[in-house]
């Protein structure tokens, strides 16, 4: 099962897709999100991309983007900042990492590219996708 914001719908599913065929080649794998914590934030300082999350207990995905990265990551190891978050509007991917720890999840980065492409990619699949379903 795949749980994400509706804007991802369609993108997490694609990816899915292609990278199950072998014909998607993500950027960075990291089997453990609190393992690899440091090699992480210094990988993805300043950089800006699109990553998927993958529960390892109930193998739910969760992607996301940012333009900052390491940021981000901060943010997703900050129990209180996500509680805060929490308390303001619904979070698929928050809620799931305090209820199963961080150790619990892997991170692909699926592509790094700039503000502009991202955003770009992400509208480019989403219409492609929602297009070829009709």
């Amino acid at each position: 099962m795949i749980r994400i914001s509706a804007v991802f719908g369609v993108l997490i599913l694609s990816v899915a897709r292609n990278y199950s065929t072998g014909s998607f080649v993500p950027a960075v794998t990291y089997d453990n999100f609190l393992k690899n914590k440091k090699q992480i934030l210094k990988e993805n300082f300043r950089r800006s991309g699109i990553y998927l999350f993958t529960n390892l207990i109930d193998n739910k995905q969760y992607v996301g983007s940012s333009v900052n990265l390491s940021k981000r990551f901060y943010l997703y190891f900050n129990e209180t900042a996500m509680n805060s978050e929490l308390k303001r509007s619904k979070s698929y991917i928050y809620s799931a990492m305090l209820k199963h720890v961080h150790q619990n999840f892997s991170l692909i980065i699926l592509e790094y590219c700039s503000v502009e492409k991202c955003y770009e990619k992400k509208k480019e699949v989403l219409y492609q996708n929602s297009f070829s379903r009709v």
